[in-house]
């Protein structure tokens, strides 16, 4: 299942815990040892803002698996979860979804249809669960009785708020505020609405900016206004001594000017290098001015411990190409000082070729970074052969996701230079322009390999065969997919089946157990 589950479409917040800051922060708080999971998916567009990115999810196989993949690591059981085991509820449009820890130490959940005509009031959701620490609301309108009977019935044991994608009427936003400061005791809030205007979010930071000692902070909004900005630095300074993971995303700041803007920016990123133990954190703005990502871009190198760090600013492809590079010179020497990253997450900016040079020169003195997605930037062959460069200097990498870079045979001719004696265990190239040259991929140098993704590409079926010759005697290769590629695609179902049959009688005399997906 770990090898499966970042090609799936995974809703970006099914439950709180089920993402990797908030399954820690529930784990934590029920003293249970958390599972290592991988997050992924991160915002893209305000208007979208909770969807998964596609940057890394254009594989086409496995679809059965995904419901699983949707909850790990919470395992679905037909009948219902003892009420003093539930440690988690999400409301979810017409469903109920129950989260459990049972004694056997398996993570559980348990979903129901909620019924015409049940409310807040009818069920009185929380109070039957003693244990429960989360409650998420999700998809849901959240009209004024339904807000007075949240605020009502939330107990006092909850450690984690999650509002997601509600729709809530701008005179309601005081009571959402008034629930946000009832709860002194929660550790970790997750407000996404991300079509707030600034007089909106400024009444939910105000009420954010009343609590202390936060450990994780997951904040989209639409519009925030300077005032807002000053919220959220309090929040953020006086948590510096807990906050663990943040998460920010807007639209915009609404400022009189730019300097007002840089500002804003400036005070916020002061927080975070404040923070003694934030180790996650997500930035992602729709618009933002090329003076205040060379701000954002400075300061990052002054966060002490991050360990996970995902940029999406989707402006950058707007901006002037001399000052984009000079803030790419910026990011570069701020990421270098990162020696303790693990993940770096700087896809869908549509960066051009020389700017992710400069970045994948930074990964050079990454000495522990494992996961690094580039999707949706453009990789030629030098930043390629740059990248390639870095890969085989710090043998630490397990995961490359080069999704969507317009990567054709030439690109990844300087991607393969490097890569013999590599740690890559799963490489990720789908949605590119790579045909015959997939056969230069130096496998038999690569040991550790167990799942390359070369979908929706250019190849013929020779290509791929070429490839598929490479794979003999691979130890640990386990899955290879070729699905969607536009030659192989345009065959006739006649020839699919003769070409299967084929493909099945190399791999009987060849003893080859790769899979291959979409041949």
């Amino acid at each position: 299942m770990r090898l499966y589950k970042n090609l799936f479409v995974w809703p970006l917040s099914l439950f709180m815990v089920v993402s990797q800051t908030n399954y820690h922060a529930l784990a934590a708080a029920t003293n249970k040892k958390a599972l290592r999971v991988t997050e992924n998916g991160s915002q893209q567009r305000a208007d979208s803002v909770s969807k998964p990115s596609s940057s890394n999810r254009e594989s086409s196989f496995g679809e059965e698996l995904s419901e699983e993949a949707n909850y790990f690591p919470f395992i679905k059981v037909a009948s219902k979860i003892s009420s003093d085991k539930i440690v988690g509820i999400c409301i979810k449009e017409s469903n109920i979804i129950f989260l459990g820890m049972p004694d056997t130490g398996v993570y559980v959940y348990y979903e129901e249809p909620l019924k015409e005509g049940e409310d807040f009031s009818d069920l009185n959701f929380f109070r039957e669960y003693p244990g429960l620490i989360s409650v998420e609301v999700n998809g849901l309108k959240l009209s004024r009785d339904i807000l007075e009977n949240i605020e009502k019935l939330l107990p006092q044991s909850m450690r984690c708020l999650i509002v997601d994608h509600c729709t809530i009427a701008s005179e309601d936003f005081e009571l959402l505020a008034d629930i946000i400061k009832k709860h002194k005791q929660l550790a970790s809030i997750k407000i996404r609405l991300p079509k707030s205007s600034s007089d909106e979010s400024n009444v939910v930071l105000q009420a954010i900016a009343e609590h202390s000692q936060m450990k994780f902070l997951n904040i989209t909004l639409g519009t925030i206004s300077r005032e807002g900005c000053e919220y959220l630095s309090h929040v953020i300074s006086g948590s510096a001594e807990t906050l663990e993971g943040l998460t920010l995303g807007w639209n915009d700041i609404a400022a009189g000017d730019d300097a007002e803007s840089d500002a804003a920016y400036k005070e916020i990123m002061e927080s975070m290098v404040k923070t003694k133990r934030l180790a996650k954190l997500e930035f992602s703005v729709i618009s933002i001015s090329e003076s205040a990502s060379s701000i954002v871009f400075e300061e990052l190198g002054g966060v002490p411990r991050l360990i996970n760090l995902k940029i999406f600013f989707d402006s950058l492809k707007k901006h002037r190409s001399v000052k984009l590079f000079e803030n790419m010179e910026v990011l570069r020497d701020s990421l270098q000082k990162m020696h303790d990253l693990e993940t770096l997450d700087v896809s869908s900016m549509h960066l051009a070729g020389n700017d992710m040079q400069l970045l994948m020169q930074a990964t050079g003195s990454m000495p522990k970074l494992k996961i690094l997605d580039i999707s949706g930037n453009v990789l030629d062959q030098k930043s390629a052969e740059t990248l390639s460069e870095s890969l085989q200097e710090h043998y630490s990498v397990t995961e490359l996701r080069a999704n969507k870079c317009s990567i054709d045979d030439e690109a990844f001719g300087g991607l393969c230079k490097h890569l013999s004696n590599t740690s890559l265990v799963n490489l990720f190239l789908s949605g590119n322009k790579i045909k015959e040259g997939a056969k230069n991929l130096p496998l038999k140098a690569m040991p550790d390999l167990a799942l390359i993704d070369f979908a929706k590409n250019d190849m013929t079926y020779e290509d791929a065969m070429a490839f598929v010759e490479l794979t003999k005697d691979h130890l640990k290769l386990h899955i290879v997919n070729f699905n969607r590629n536009s030659g192989i695609e345009a065959m006739s179902n006649v020839e699919k089946s003769i070409k299967s049959d084929q493909l099945t009688a190399w791999k009987l005399k060849n003893r080859n157990n790769v899979s291959f997906f979409g041949l």
